[in-house]
């Protein structure tokens, strides 16, 4: 047998690994099953051996054998699985052995991740490919740092053209000056006051286009910003500030990434298993230096794949999908619209997609028998945008209707400048910090920065790292908000947390802001009997 071959046995050992090196939902499940070793992060590590897995596989559950399989077998195909770089080994002692013998271990990483889910796509089918795609192990490993560890194996690039209010609140006002004097011949004053641009009174909308490589995650910043650099020198020669004023930049990798391409892409994957064989093992690729159509494609293998099984088998990420809501949704521009498909997320978002095509492939008229095909990539159209209802979770969130009131909180936290205001303030987005800097203007409620506002004081709302007690030294916590404190859910893709869970954190938030200034938040209206977080 040769190491790159999965036959079915082979495949039951690897399962074995996978179902028991994720962290168990119950831990009783796992009992019995190789054995757990602590490693240098503090952590355990689950390990076994050929006699072990021949003795697992005879009695255990989760071993998923199919009847029994000998020492000396299970030996070659551990490593049969070593060779193909999924499986490491250490030299350790077993229990009543008298020497060390080798040990395997699931190896960590996306490469690994990667090989073991191109022969799960091989070796599982219908109706159990959702199952075994709800495995800890998986679900650990298809996040936001696999999408974009798959974006930077293609070569993406994010062609982006940035507002200057995307920089930060010190270098937003310097970059503003020195752009137009960049643009300006002859050293005339800028089109527009900078506090006008940032209240949008003006038609005045100063840019720096840049192509923006998605880089995996622990890439160094000083390596981004090389590389960003070497894909844009015209531009940096153009802007020569770029190189010192670059808080815009490291914006885009903070937030707009993130919001604008990982989330859509993970909520589809997680969401369909067809969307995840696509998109990890497809030969997609950008075109014409857009993602837009590789999404396309991703959203209607998702639409089909949800479409025939109307069912996302209870993915802890995923809420619910729904197909062509009928409601009119805010696109975080000065338009709203309707979706074809809408994802809700346990963590209180919403990931909207719409797209259509034409069917008209009529090719033009040329000699060139190349030219005459028709572009499938140009007759399409595609969009997507994340949302956080204003609605829910159970009316702790800020609405539109509540700007004026979150504004004078935000110049409240400036102005007072207590470690717990510079807390909140260094959460905000740089378009947000920018704005609360103006102390007066009229802020319309359907605009880009009006949006942001209420956008951003509900990220920290559903944050679950704002309170602590260094930053609020004041707030004594009930019992119930001890508990809250205490609980390891996080918002993170590889530990998503369910809806009850999202729910009680933004209450305690809301809490957190209502107690520590009074006065500037209207009360939430508590149930009857409702606990509070806070004495």
């Amino acid at each position: 047998m040769e190491p790159q071959e999965m036959t079915r046995q082979k495949w039951e050992v690897l399962w074995y690994f996978v179902v028991n090196s994720g962290v168990p939902t119950k831990p009783g499940l796992q009992k019995g099953c190789g054995v757990r070793y602590p490693i240098a992060s503090g952590e355990t590590r689950f390990y076994s051996y050929p006699s072990r897995i021949h003795e697992d596989f005879g009695t255990s559950y989760l071993s998923q054998g199919k009847g029994s399989i000998s020492k000396d077998w299970a030996g070659k195909i551990c490593e049969d699985l070593s060779a193909l770089g999924i499986l490491g080994s250490e030299l350790i002692r077993a229990p009543r052995q008298s020497g060390n013998t080798p040990h395997y271990y699931l190896l960590e990483g996306y490469e690994p991740y990667l090989r073991i889910m191109k022969y799960l796509f091989r070796m599982v089918k219908d109706p159990g490919m959702q199952r075994a795609l709800m495995n800890t192990y998986v679900i650990e490993h298809t996040n936001a740092g696999l999408v974009r560890y798959i974006l930077s194996t293609k070569g993406v690039e994010i062609k982006r053209s940035i507002p200057l209010r995307d920089w930060d609140a010190f270098e937003a006002p310097k970059v503003f000056e020195q752009y137009f004097g960049t643009k300006s011949v002859n050293g005339s004053d800028p089109p527009c006051s900078f506090a006008a641009y940032l209240l949008e009174q003006v038609d005045c909308a100063p840019v720096v286009t840049l192509r923006l490589p998605v880089f995996p995650d622990g890439v160094s910043d000083e390596k981004r910003m090389k590389a960003i650099e070497s894909t844009n020198p015209e531009v940096f020669e153009q802007y020569p500030w770029l190189k010192w004023h670059s808080t815009g930049i490291w914006e885009h990798y903070l937030r707009f990434e993130y919001q604008h391409w990982i989330l859509p892409i993970l909520a589809l994957i997680r969401a369909s298993p067809a969307a995840l064989e696509y998109f990890l093992f497809n030969d997609w690729k950008p075109h014409s230096g857009s993602l837009d159509y590789p999404l396309f494609t991703l959203m209607f293998t998702a639409v089909r794949d949800i479409a025939l099984v109307r069912d996302v088998e209870h993915d802890p990420m995923v809420e619910m999908v729904r197909f062509h809501p009928g409601h009119a949704v805010s696109i975080n521009d000065s338009e709203t619209g309707s979706a074809l498909l809408e994802i809700d997320l346990e963590n209180g978002r919403t990931v909207s997609y719409d797209g259509a095509f034409t069917t008209d492939q009529r090719p033009s008229v040329t000699r060139d028998p190349v030219a005459t095909r028709p572009d499938r990539e140009t007759n399409y159209s595609f969009r997507s945008w994340v949302t956080i209802s204003a609605s829910g979770p159970e009316g702790v969130l800020f609405s539109p209707q509540d700007l004026s009131t979150a504004l004078r909180f935000l110049r409240h936290l400036r102005d007072i400048r207590t470690l717990a205001a510079r807390f909140i303030l260094g959460k905000l987005s740089h378009r947000v910090q920018n704005l609360i800097n103006i102390p007066t203007g009229d802020v319309p409620v359907d605009s880009l920065t009006g949006r942001a506002v209420i956008r951003d004081l509900n990220e920290i709302l559903l944050c679950d790292d704002l309170y602590s007690e260094r930053h609020f030294p004041d707030l004594y916590l009930t019992k119930e908000g001890e508990r809250v404190v205490r609980s390891e859910v996080s918002l993170s893709s590889s530990s998503p947390r369910a809806v009850t869970e999202t729910v009680t954190w933004a209450k305690f938030n809301r809490e957190v802001l209502e107690r520590a200034f009074p006065g500037m938040i209207p009360l939430r209206v508590r149930l009857e009997g409702e606990t509070p977080y806070i004495l």
